[in-house]
């Protein structure tokens, strides 16, 4: 916990030591390792006792400022430009790297390294198997076309400060149409067209928790994944337990309905009949 309260509490010498010489839990060792200079960690032991500034929304203008379509979709091939069986490639998320490796699973040979968001958290196949999303801990989605001769990414945005889930629109006449990002900051989703990332829209998910009723600002978005039956994604609302459904069929792409489950969502998906969802609270 390096909350004010609790950093005032530690005092700024036990600071210093763990930041020098790091905790048996698992805590790196900054200083000793040469990753943090002794200026710097009496400016860190320092900074974490001070109080924590209201981190800065994400509007959707700033959203769009990010966005890079690299190949449009009229630039792109209309059929698979390589002899390879591209629908047996799979991804292998290099997360210290920032990058995102496609390895063709009949030969095990590696085709491509591409350059993604960094410490990528989630990499999805979107319906029609031809694109991967990746989506790194910075927000940054990357769209990856498998039907290049090499697989190529195709387009870059940036949605959130922090995320950690990404998925795209399956529901038969929707599929690859559009693609959802869940932020752990701002407290919002949003929704991208599924082919060229550019963004759409951008709705915020704070709100009560489901027991309690207790406001909250800090919501996070944790699971994220698209039902085959109807077109929604059903998302994990960490803070508040509630297990929200956003429905892409309709205009804005609102949060129709919120199910109260527990505190603190984290990770889950379906079972194998894709009609019930499991999830697991912290």
């Amino acid at each position: 916990n390096i909350e004010p309260a609790r950093t005032a509490e530690i005092g700024t010498a036990a600071l210093l030591a763990t930041l020098r010489h790091g905790l048996p839990g698992g805590m790196p060792a900054w200083g000793d390792a040469g990753i943090l200079t002794e200026d710097e960690i009496q400016l860190m032991a320092k900074y974490v006792q001070l109080p924590a500034t209201a981190p800065p929304p994400r509007p959707l203008s700033e959203i769009q400022t990010s966005w890079d379509l690299q190949i449009p979709v009229a630039n792109r091939p209309t059929q698979p430009m390589t002899s390879r069986n591209w629908e047996n490639y799979f991804g292998v998320i290099l997360r210290s790297a920032g990058q995102v490796a496609i390895v063709d699973g009949d030969t095990y040979e590696q085709l491509a390294i591409i350059p993604t968001g960094f410490a990528v958290h989630i990499l999805r196949s979107s319906s029609s198997g031809r694109y991967f999303y990746a989506v790194g801990r910075d927000g940054r989605v990357t769209l990856i076309d498998l039907w290049s001769e090499t697989p190529t990414m195709v387009a870059q945005v940036q949605g959130c400060t922090d995320a950690r889930s990404i998925d795209g629109s399956k529901y038969q006449g929707y599929e690859d149409r559009y693609v959802i990002e869940g932020c752990y900051w701002p407290s919002q989703y949003v929704v991208f067209d599924g082919l060229t990332l550019e963004p759409l829209s951008v709705t915020n998910v704070e709100g009560a928790t489901y027991d309690t009723n207790e406001m909250l600002q800090e919501v996070r978005v944790a699971a994220i994944v698209a039902s085959h039956f109807d077109p929604v994604w059903v998302i994990g609302l960490k803070e508040s337990g509630h297990v929200g459904i956003v429905d892409y069929s309709q205009p804005g792409f609102p949060l129709v309905n919120k199910i109260a489950s527990e505190r603190f969502l984290h990770d889950g998906g379906w079972d194998h009949t894709g009609r019930y969802f499991m999830l697991a609270a912290n």
